[in-house]
């Protein structure tokens, strides 16, 4: 049996998305998010804050953008599981004749 490198290929990529998703901001993709603000709700508050612009427009506007962030952080979310549910459906052994034993030079 041999390592398969395509899984901990994906292992290096699902962390580079989670690492990324933190740098960005956005920290749905450890532990989802039950409790708290969304990342949408957090921007919403300063679109139409008192110091900022107030009024039925900045409900609106602020209502958008609370809804555009949080379809943004379910994406870059949902990137993030699907990679890694795709490296957790691999064994992380292989035969040493499997091409995902010699990826990706031997893989898909």
């Amino acid at each position: 049996m041999a390592e398969n490198l395509r899984r901990q290929a994906l292992g290096r990529l699902c962390e580079y998305v989670s690492n990324q998703n933190t740098r960005l901001g956005f920290d749905g993709t450890l532990v989802p998010r039950y409790a708290g603000p969304s990342k949408g709700a957090e921007i919403m508050a300063t679109v139409n804050a008192s110091d900022t612009w107030t009024g039925p427009l900045a409900d609106e506007m602020a209502e958008d953008t609370k809804a555009d962030v949080d379809a943004v952080d379910a994406v870059f979310a949902n990137l993030f599981w699907d990679v890694r549910n795709e490296r957790n459906a691999l064994p992380v052994e292989v035969p040493e004749d499997d091409p995902d034993a010699n990826w990706p030079n031997g893989g898909v």
